[in-house]
């Protein structure tokens, strides 16, 4: 586990069940935040955040209502580990490690 992340949190998007598929990890330059087929019932809004390991937000998107999919460029990031967190409307889908190199 991540040091600031509650165990008791939704488990890594990669296991089965997840509402979001997140890849390629490691990243390079852009990152792919995608609904599972079995969430793209959502409707909502849904709030992308990348968190430092230290749990500052380094970056911050929204995934619109209807879409399935968005790709974000990390290229401007540092190399390292960092947290990504979807959210739809406050309450947690997804939340997962990513790392970033070059």
């Amino acid at each position: 586990w991540v040091v600031g992340i509650d165990p008791n949190l939704p488990p890594d998007p990669k296991e089965e069940g997840n509402a979001i598929l997140v890849y390629p990890n490691p990243a390079q330059n852009s990152l792919t935040f995608d609904l599972t087929e079995g969430s793209k019932s959502l409707l909502g809004e849904l709030e992308v955040k990348l968190l430092s390991i230290t749990g500052q937000t380094v970056f911050e998107t929204t995934l619109p209502a209807g879409e399935t999919g968005k790709t974000i460029s990390v290229a401007h990031l540092p190399p390292g580990l960092y947290i990504f967190v979807v959210e739809d409307g406050g309450a947690m889908l997804a939340r997962g490690k990513v790392a970033v190199v070059r």
